[in-house]
C-alpha cells in the first residue's frame, strides 16, 4: 500500500476520496486536507441530523439570531442556544430508546450544530471546512 493520507467515504450517492500523497504532505497541506474532509462530512452530519429528528423548533431558534457580530449579539445567541435550545435538544433526544451515551452525544451533536448555526448568522467564521472552500473555490456565491 502505498503511504498516503486519505479518506474514503461512501453512503448512498454520496462518494468521498480524498487522498494525499507523501510528497504533499506538508503541514500546510495537511490542514487543508483535513479542513476538506470536515467540509465533506459536516454536511453530511447536518443530513443525517434531519432524518433522526424534527429540526424546525430548533431551526426556529436560530433563526432567533440577527444583526451582525457584536460582543452583544455573539453573547445573545450564546443565551439562546444555552437556554432555549438545549431545553428543545433535551426533549428532541428524552424518547430515544438509546444509551445515556449516546443521548449525551446526540445532545453535543445538536447543541454544537445549533451553536455554529447561530454563530454564521451573525457572520462568524467557525467552521474550518471554511479553509477548503476558499481553496477549492467551493464558497456558496452571496
Amino acid at each position: 500500500m502505498e503511504d498516503t493520507i486519505q479518506f474514503i467515504a461512501k453512503d448512498n450517492d454520496w462518494i468521498v476520496v480524498k487522498k494525499l500523497k507523501p510528497r504533499e504532505q506538508t503541514p500546510l497541506n495537511i490542514l487543508i486536507f483535513l479542513s476538506g474532509i470536515e467540509y465533506s462530512v459536516g454536511g453530511r452530519i447536518e443530513h443525517y441530523l434531519g432524518e433522526v429528528f424534527d429540526m424546525g423548533e430548533l431551526n426556529s431558534v436560530i433563526e432567533e439570531v440577527t444583526g451582525k457580530a457584536t460582543p452583544e449579539n455573539i453573547a445573545n445567541a450564546i443565551k439562546t442556544v444555552n437556554t432555549k435550545a438545549s431545553r428543545i435538544i433535551g426533549k428532541m433526544v428524552e424518547g430515544l430508546d438509546v444509551t445515556k451515551k449516546e443521548k449525551e452525544a446526540l445532545k453535543a451533536l445538536l447543541k454544537a450544530y445549533t451553536m455554529r448555526r447561530a454563530l454564521r448568522r451573525l457572520g462568524l467564521k467557525v467552521d474550518y471546512a471554511e479553509a477548503y472552500a476558499i481553496v477549492s473555490g467551493s464558497l456558496p456565491k452571496k
